[in-house]
């Protein structure tokens, strides 16, 4: 499998798992607090969505700074936000 073909069956994924993705992550959960350190699953998130994006991830995160982050690398990608979310 090529580099590309590799690529593009990544980014479907992710776009596949997005809306799973988000409603798991932390600033979704009732009660956690939007500046918790963010959850495992933001952080690999946030790794699958600047690697395709070209960029490096920014350091540590609390959950709601890393809910926008993964916004804003999921609008460049041409991805959408979860439904009911709105960008930031």
């Amino acid at each position: 499998m090529g580099d590309q073909d590799r690529d593009d069956k990544t980014s479907r994924i992710a776009q596949q798992k997005g809306h799973e993705t988000r409603k798991a992550n932390s600033a979704d959960e009732p009660g956690r607090a939007a500046d918790a350190p963010m959850t495992d699953r933001q952080r690999q998130h946030l790794d699958l969505l600047a690697d395709q994006a070209g960029e490096e991830r920014k350091g540590d995160l609390s959950s709601g700074n890393a809910e926008k982050e993964i916004d804003r690398l999921q609008l460049k990608s041409g991805q959408r936000p979860a439904p009911g979310r709105q960008p930031t």
